[in-house]
């Protein structure tokens, strides 16, 4: 059991700190290859960690239809808006959606991919108009966006190797070209300043946002098989 000050925020007992496993090391190359991603979640103010599966798809829902938005990596994706009283489906954007949500009272989503070293990402608004829905690019993220929590009027957003803060549509990076490029960050869940928790492939990162620090733990799966 590990907790961490007032909060007593609990990491669950089948995780182990460990070495960050930077790229290039043998610690990389295995949490790389580890058969096991997490996402994390704050429910009633404590940590919660579940296995997961990469996701393909987020959706929205609309009091005329939904927005679905699709994630196929190389294979591309794309926004849709499917109407309540029709089965058909009308595209909004070509791209690779990670995200759709409401924020001061208008609607976002996240867009990007990180392929082959080659990233792009961006976070836009959606607009009604008299012809359709449509979209204007708001913050240039430079980097594939995976995950994000609002928390007031900041928005953290996870990217495939950076952590960045957004306010009044300025991005400010917090974290930058991080170890976990490569593990798939995945989820979000904030505490306090010191303690943001990542989820990702093998394992589940601490951010400290103050301190600018990190602490990486493990999946144990020989605690896993014990029990």
């Amino acid at each position: 059991m590990v907790c961490f000050g007032q909060n007593s925020i609990v990491v669950p007992k089948e995780f182990e700190e460990a070495v960050i496993p930077y790229y290039g090391f043998k610690e990389w190359t295995e949490a790389n290859r580890s058969p096991y991603s997490f996402t994390v979640n704050k429910v009633d103010g404590k940590l919660a960690v579940t296995r997961t599966r990469y996701v393909t798809e987020c959706k929205y829902f609309l009091s005329n239809g939904n927005l679905l938005g699709y994630d196929y990596g190389e294979f591309g994706g794309g926004l849709y808006f499917y109407n309540s009283d029709s089965c058909r489906a009308l595209l909004i954007k070509e791209g690779n959606i990670k995200a759709i949500f409401s924020y001061k009272n208008k609607l976002f989503f996240l867009d990007g991919i990180s392929h082959m070293g080659y990233q792009r990402g961006g976070m836009y608004v959606i607009e009604l108009s008299d012809t359709g829905f449509t979209y204007k690019l708001m913050v240039d993220l430079e980097d594939s966006p995976e995950a994000y929590i609002i928390a007031k009027d900041l928005i953290y957003i996870i990217t495939s190797g950076n952590l960045l803060v957004i306010h009044n549509f300025q991005k400010l990076a917090l974290f930058t070209n991080q170890f976990w490029s490569g593990l798939y960050p995945n989820s979000l869940a904030l505490f306090d300043a010191s303690n943001l928790f990542v989820g990702m492939r093998s394992g589940i990162t601490k951010l400290d946002l103050v301190a600018r620090k990190m602490t990486f733990y493990k999946y144990n799966l020989e605690y896993n098989e014990q029990k």
